[in-house]
């Protein structure tokens, strides 16, 4: 089931096809949101987010858009798809119609592994994406700003037989991968890019960077290329996903220990 305007569907038809304009209409947002059991993970931090991004792409937000409202929308979606035992992510799109100052917005999600369930089986490696920067600056923290820059190098990625790329911005600093938000540990300290990187304020990251200072050393800086080589673990945190951590990256190869278990007590936590 989808849900438009509050609005449940079984399928997209011509009927409600005049409602899904985002796909041609460039003046659209959209939040990725995972839960479990019918509990909506980092809901806080993804609301905070929601309105700043649609304050920040200039939408008229109406007043029905409070917190308890969206998040309600959200429920009344898994439910109708019969998902409140089950696991998965959430695509929660705003767009405006042309020429209209409304918000309109639809809900479609699908099952996908508990946090808890995570395959670490797969041995992931990466290259370093370098035909394309992403800005530096605040205005990059908004997922909508760099959409096709990591399709591109999603796409470069896959034809180079790696499983992510990890991108950087004009200043040849680290930002982000593809998987997500990307973790440097090194002499038990957690390196990540600052949000002035121009990489994505996710809910995850945000969530997580308040816990993790609580209990380990966070520093979020600049971060040089080189520092690839030479820190001890890296992994990636995205909504999607979860956890990733990096087996290797050309001929440096990773420990994974320490990361995946903060992440594990990251979501006990929650």
């Amino acid at each position: 089931m989808i849900n438009i305007n509050g609005n449940l569907y079984s399928n997209i038809d011509s009927k409600n096809i005049v409602n899904l304009n985002f796909i041609v209409n460039s003046h659209n947002l959209c939040e990725e949101i995972h839960f479990e059991n019918n509990v909506l993970f980092f809901w806080e931090d993804h609301f905070f987010r929601i309105m700043a991004s649609l304050r920040r792409l200039r939408f008229n937000i109406p007043l029905s858009f409070n917190n308890e409202f969206l998040k309600n929308e959200l429920i009344k979606t898994i439910k109708a798809n019969k998902l409140e035992k089950k696991s998965g992510n959430i695509k929660f799109h705003f767009f405006s119609k042309i020429n209209e100052d409304k918000i309109n917005y639809l809900i479609f999600l699908n099952v996908s592994d508990s946090y808890s369930k995570l395959n670490f089986k797969h041995s992931i490696n990466c290259d370093v994406f370098s035909e394309e920067f992403i800005k530096s600056g605040l205005f990059s923290n908004l997922s909508v700003t760099n959409i096709n820059l990591r399709r591109i190098a999603h796409i470069y990625s896959i034809e180079n037989g790696f499983d992510t790329c990890i991108m950087l911005n004009e200043k040849k600093n680290i930002v982000e991968s593809t998987f997500g938000n990307i973790y440097l540990i090194k002499e038990n300290k957690i390196i990540t890019p600052s949000l002035y990187s121009g990489c994505q304020n996710t809910a995850i990251r945000s969530s997580f960077n308040r816990w993790v200072i609580k209990n380990f050393k966070l520093e979020q800086i600049d971060i040089n290329i080189y520092e690839l080589q030479q820190c001890d673990e890296i992994f990636f945190l995205s909504v999607n996903k979860g956890l990733r951590y990096l087996n290797n990256y050309r001929k440096r190869i990773y420990k994974s220990s320490l990361g995946r278990k903060l992440f594990s007590k990251f979501i006990s936590s929650i």
